[in-house]
């Protein structure tokens, strides 16, 4: 009896010492439980993960901690205090058991791979942050498909899509797709230097600063959209070659040609201009009212004198004039024109008048042939 009373005693205090192991043999294992709230066990031990309980089993020197089959493994689940893992160094697998880098996620089936979510509204809190603090060189993200990168993030800050050595803030090798404008309001697709600052044009949203496209009715069939690409400056656009301003269109609408300043017309040209045809639409005052019966048609004397006095025809500019202040090409056209038609009437006065002096002279000459005629008869 008193054999037994040690030998109990003796269990007993060894699950109290710390450090004292509870031997088992084979393939044994340990059940501690059932919990009082769900009356699941703990198995510690034996030879691989058991499916009908959680367990902790160590195998050549790995530990491995597994839930429940169908279940989770939390880890620091209740606690509030950090979490490390291989804070010495070595690698992590998820999905793996060879893990290539500090953390190794591998996706073999539908699922997402890698999914960070951040519920904050705060601007200082931040989904995923990667920080290299040792160095510029290298790369701080490389997203790769089927080996080959896509887009990388260098430790510079500068983001290559297509490239691995991106020389600016964004360089893309490929093609950049821009969809056509909306309805939608302050939702303009296109590069723009303000969002959320889109005007209506044509029942679609473009951006006051902006370049972009729209929907543009085609020239042969008016029922029919087509895209059209479209620059917006508010206060103006300008085209630059050789670092000079070549063209700009002014607010209003006014363009200038090798010039700023148009002088308020619609187009200013500072240069020669070569046109085969040019048009002026419409001028009200065209000299055809030169041509009324109740036109007063200056006397050649009066142009005379005009001359004589002003060095110039009368409603023609001086060439100081148009040395200073140019000429408008209607208005000019339109003047010259009115010269041309007086010029017109007065040939037509004077045919009449010779006309008139011929028929006389022709009387004179038969007069005086007939007068000659009775003189050689006496």
């Amino acid at each position: 009896m008193r054999k037994l009373i040690l030998i109990t005693l003796s269990l007993y205090y060894s699950t109290l010492t710390y450090g004292q192991s509870i031997p088992v043999t084979g393939d044994q294992y340990h059940l501690y439980g059932p919990n009082s709230t769900w009356g699941e066990y703990l198995k510690v031990g034996g030879n691989g993960r058991g499916t009908t309980n959680a367990s902790v089993v160590s195998t050549n020197g790995n530990l491995h901690l597994d839930s429940k089959n169908g279940n989770a493994l939390y880890l620091n689940h209740y606690s509030l205090g950090n979490t490390y893992i291989n804070p010495q160094g070595g690698f992590v697998g998820i999905g793996t058991a060879s893990p290539s880098g500090k953390l190794h996620v591998f996706n073999n089936g539908n699922q997402n791979g890698l999914t960070i979510e951040n519920s904050s509204a705060s601007m200082t809190n931040y989904g995923l942050t990667v920080n290299n603090t040792s160095t510029t060189n290298g790369y701080l993200l490389r997203l790769r498909s089927s080996g080959v990168d896509k887009v990388t993030v260098t430790g510079t800050g500068n983001i290559g899509i297509g490239t691995t050595s991106p020389s600016e803030k964004l360089e893309v090798n490929g093609l950049i797709k821009v969809p056509q404008a909306t309805n939608q309001d302050n939702n303009s697709p296109g590069i723009v230097l303000i969002s959320n600052d889109d005007f209506l044009y044509d029942g679609k949203y473009l951006n006051q600063y902006g370049f972009g496209f729209h929907d543009f009715e085609g020239p042969i069939n008016p029922s029919t959209q087509r895209p059209n690409p479209y620059v917006s400056g508010y206060y103006g656009v300008d085209f630059f070659t050789g670092g000079q301003n070549r063209l700009r269109i002014h607010y209003n609408g006014n363009v200038g040609i090798g010039t700023t300043d148009t002088k308020g017309f619609k187009l200013g040209v500072q240069g020669k201009i070569a046109a085969e045809e040019v048009k002026v639409a419409v001028y009200a005052n065209w000299a055809d009212f030169v041509f009324n019966k109740d036109y007063n048609l200056p006397t050649l004397k009066d142009v005379e004198q005009h001359i004589k006095d002003k060095g110039h025809l009368k409603d023609i500019p001086s060439a100081e004039a148009v040395k200073k202040n140019g000429i408008f090409l209607g208005e000019m056209d339109a003047k010259l024109l009115q010269k041309i038609e007086e010029l017109t009437l007065y040939t037509i006065d004077q045919e009449k008048r010779i006309k008139n002096l011929e028929s006389k002279n022709e009387k004179l000459i038969a007069l005086v042939e007939k007068l000659v005629t009775m003189a050689n008869e006496k």
